[in-house]
């Protein structure tokens, strides 16, 4: 239902309500029911076109006029049904090739005429939305090395140019302009004031690449409004029908990160200090300082702190630490990222530390190759439907064509399967217990966040086969208790385990458990790793038989459980402050730095001596110390 008939059946409802003698809905007194209905009503007709009953527009004028009521509505009054200056008559789109094509695409769209608006803060005045729904602010740049964008972002969004080359991995010289009308209507086929995403229709040379501004794909946010190639109409698209289009034109749009301003004049917001960016060679108003003069900071400050508080902006905040910890560098791909040392180094301690642990219950490491025929991954349907959005393939060798497209894993049950089916064939083959430390790749257009979803990660998972279900659930506890003892004796995150819904649970399996970890800056839980019970399912598809003792037939039963990076990104999460990165010792790459204070009664060739033995001493210890 599109919101113009949500509206007349609203009016209809409230029309019923109001019998010919009565100017109230209940009772015989104004209550806070009509005042809110009354609002409710205005607002809802100030966006879509359609006619007042008299009887409600009677009641709204009685409502609306008195005096408390339109000091607190700031003088709310009865919208008129005719064209308007804020709402225009309903029209007919059905010529509109935005329009015609998501209609080809079975694409739930709302799309509706409004004033013509030639910039943003035009739009946000003449089409005011609910919350929970966003216009966009839409920029076309060109770069003579690099290329067109098509930048779309939040309304109240900073677009600046060179950290945008930043934040999209551009390389050399960089220099972003604006386009000019005539390469718009060339690339786009739309004139200025009316660019938007969906104007990526007209770009048949598939040569501008589409910037989306990760806040429009927020959880909060609903409805995406934007022009659709015209800027008196806006059509308006759930972020997830947006995706849709965008896949079906065979667009991959670039997510980033933007800083926002906290009203449209762009200061800084009220607990951090205004900063003033000046021209090479000017002075500052702060200090009048001279070029070549260092930039005067506050005892104890730096000019590389945080730029976000943790509970200020939470996503930003993350984003800081990992970056200016030297955890993360971002790479020019999008959802891929390069796991600097300092990050890498607890991926090792983890690492050795789930070693130790699942060699004691008889699991050993190998190898499985990165790649799996097309048979293979399709052979368990649930399986592959459940991963099908994701799977990335390989179609070309070079210039020529594969005679079959090779999936890149996104998880190795179809890759290690056909060698359990070739190894197990008696009783005395079970249990099989395997694991693999490996890289995975699952292109996910959902907003990327580094550690947390990405397109490529690294994990561990283990892989077993056994003779009864219930020698695989021990494994399955087994294996979940280890998860949950690296999160709370490594980590220091506490966890709790449970089981997935049906819906939740692995694609193709019988049971999973997980353990889940909450991340109060968010407000939300984080699944931390699963553990699977397979059944015999995947048993049955690839065809992995034993003979029993007593010399019948039987079809394995199977487990799989994964650990993930997601591991550092959660402790980030949970123990980073504002001042940065905290570290649980157990995790820390780097425990202890002895630092001597050197004076005129201590030298530094006195002091060494004494600091590389309590180096030793703390090394011989186990402890990971620098001087």
């Amino acid at each position: 239902m599109d919101h113009k008939n949500q509206v007349d059946n609203f009016l209809s409802s409230v029309e019923k309500q109001l019998s010919d003698t009565e100017k109230v809905l209940v009772g015989d007194d104004v209550t806070a029911a009509d005042i809110i209905v009354s609002i409710l009503i205005a607002e809802a007709v100030s966006r879509v076109a359609t006619e007042i009953p008299q009887k409600i527009q009677s009641f709204m004028k009685s409502i609306l006029s008195n005096e408390v009521v339109s000091m607190a509505t700031g003088g709310l009054t009865v919208p008129t049904t005719d064209a308007s200056d804020n709402a225009a008559p309903p029209s007919d789109f059905s010529l509109n090739k935005v329009i015609q094509k998501l209609n080809e695409m079975s694409i739930s769209h709302e799309t509706y005429s409004h004033k013509l608006s030639m910039k943003v803060e035009e739009l946000l005045e003449n089409v005011p939305l609910p919350a929970g729904e966003t216009h966009t602010k839409n920029v076309f740049f060109k770069d003579k090395k690099h290329g067109m964008f098509l930048v779309s972002t939040l309304p109240n969004a900073d677009v600046n140019t060179k950290e945008l080359a930043q934040l999209l991995g551009l390389q050399g010289k960089v220099n972003m302009r604006l386009s000019t009308e005539e390469q718009l209507m060339e690339s786009l086929g739309v004139q200025p004031g009316c660019v938007g995403p969906l104007s990526i229709l007209n770009n048949s040379a598939k040569d501008v690449t589409v910037v989306l501004d990760e806040g429009l794909l927020a959880d909060n946010i609903q409805k995406i409004h934007s022009h659709p190639l015209t800027n008196d109409v806006s059509t308006a698209l759930a972020p997830a029908d947006l995706k849709k289009y965008f896949e079906a034109l065979g667009i991959e749009p670039v997510i980033v990160a933007f800083n926002t301003k906290t009203d449209q004049g762009g200061k800084a917001p009220a607990n951090r200090p205004p900063q003033t960016k000046t021209a090479k060679g000017e002075q500052t108003n702060a200090g009048k300082q001279k070029v070549g003069e260092k930039k005067a900071t506050k005892k104890g400050e730096t000019l590389l702190a945080l730029q976000w508080k943790k509970d200020e902006n939470f996503p930003q905040w993350y984003s800081d630490v990992i970056v200016l910890s030297e955890m993360i560098a971002y790479y020019d791909i999008s959802g891929c990222y390069i796991l600097r040392p300092w990050s890498y180094k607890m991926w090792d301690i983890i690492q050795n530390w789930f070693n130790i642990e699942i060699e004691k219950l008889d699991v050993e490491n190998s190898y499985f190759p990165l790649f799996v025929s097309q048979d293979r991954l399709e052979r368990e349907k649930d399986h592959v439907e459940g991963f099908a959005p994701e799977v990335a393939w390989v179609t070309k060798s070079g210039n020529t064509d594969l005679a079959k497209p090779i999936a890149i894993r996104p998880t190795s049950e179809t890759i290690m399967y056909p060698a359990f089916s070739d190894w197990i064939k008696s009783h005395r083959d079970l249990p099989l217990k395997l694991n693999q430390w490996s890289n995975v790749v699952r292109w996910e257009f959902k907003y990327p966040t580094p550690f947390l979803r990405s397109r490529e990660f690294l994990w561990q998972e283990g892989h077993t086969a056994h003779a009864s279900y219930e020698d695989a659930n021990v494994m399955v506890r087994q294996a979940l208790e280890l998860y949950r003892r690296v999160y709370e004796e490594l980590l220091a995150v506490p966890v709790v385990p449970g089981y997935k819904t049906e819906e939740e649970k692995f694609a193709g399996g019988f049971q999973t458990t997980t353990v889940e970890a909450y991340i109060a800056g968010s407000g939300r839980a984080i699944q931390g790793a699963t553990s699977h019970n397979l059944g015999q399912n995947f048993g049955k598809m690839f065809d992995i038989k034993y003979q029993d003792e007593n010399g019948k037939t039987q079809i394995a039963w199977q487990t799989s459980w994964g650990l993930t990076t997601r591991t550092i990104g959660v402790m980030v999460m949970v123990h980073g402050d504002d001042k940065g990165l905290v570290l649980p010792p157990r995790i820390a790459p780097l425990q202890v730095v002895i630092v001597p204070i050197i004076s005129k009664k201590l030298t530094t060739e006195e002091a060494k001596p004494y600091c590389e033995a309590l180096l030793k001493e703390l090394k011989d210890a186990g402890v990971s110390s620098l001087v």
